[in-house]
């Protein structure tokens, strides 16, 4: 009897990942692009086997994937304090400070590799704010830290087939990668403002008292403060008929 083919590992990470980005795209349709915890943490079927988008640990690897990391997740109340190095690059804290610590040793690889991975950004306690492909390009022992970059959805299939054939540094994606960090950015600030103060008025209108969470804004009622101890005081949930009807005729 012939033997069986030994399965390709490089293949069934590129169809995990294809799973995966998938799913989160229906995932995001259904829901928005900041999922509840719940989601990611059940993850979806692959095979007959559960594949979980995070774990315990802010760098993740499921374990249907034989060598690279799927996820790397931040927390509003972290012990890591992943921020952007500029308006253009995510700086990633290294799991620890082991340099060969098999979560820093599989981003590396990632980025030899030109691996696509998921990153979700913490808003609030068990809210998340998804966002796909990210690159890790770059890596600085000294400071214990990668730099990654997000990149347009529909260069994933391109990613997941190509490999490590040039050196991050002579890529022609990265004019474009730079715009779409820094648009990340900006949708990562607003929702970390949406957030929080939908969640101090319960996801609920604070005028006409809706709870019908895609249908509310947030605002600042008076110039936006630092702490988010006082956002219940300086901004406001309100239901978009509502706003608009206050910024047309006001509160009287």
């Amino acid at each position: 009897m012939a033997a069986m083919a030994t399965p390709d590992p490089n293949r069934q990470d590129a169809l995990v990942r294809r799973a995966a980005f998938d799913w989160l795209e229906a995932q995001t349709a259904r829901h928005g692009d900041v999922l509840p915890r719940g989601l990611p943490s059940q993850g979806f079927e692959w095979h007959g086997q559960r594949v979980p988008l995070v774990g315990p640990a802010g760098i993740f690897k499921p374990r249907v994937l034989p060598e690279i990391p799927l996820t790397i997740t931040t927390a509003p109340d972290g012990p890591y304090e992943d921020t952007f190095g500029d308006e253009h690059r995510l700086l990633c804290r290294y799991h620890g400070t082991d340099l060969n610590h098999r979560d820093n040793r599989g981003l590396r690889e990632a980025m030899h590799r030109r691996t696509p991975l998921i990153y979700l950004f913490g808003l609030i306690p068990g809210r998340y704010l998804a966002v796909w492909p990210v690159f890790v390009v770059g890596d600085n022992p000294d400071k214990l830290t990668f730099t990654v970059m997000a990149d347009a959805q529909d260069t994933i299939t391109d990613s997941l087939a190509r490999g490590a054939d040039r050196e991050i540094r002579d890529e022609p994606e990265e004019p474009r990668r730079r715009y779409i960090t820094a648009t990340i950015q900006r949708r990562l600030h607003q929702r970390s403002f949406r957030e929080p103060v939908l969640s101090a008025y319960r996801e609920r209108c604070a005028l006409c008292r809706l709870r019908y969470r895609e249908l509310l804004d947030a605002s600042h009622i008076i110039p936006d403060s630092p702490s988010p101890r006082y956002l219940s005081r300086t901004s406001r949930a309100s239901s978009k008929s509502m706003r608009s009807y206050v910024l047309r005729y006001g509160t009287r």
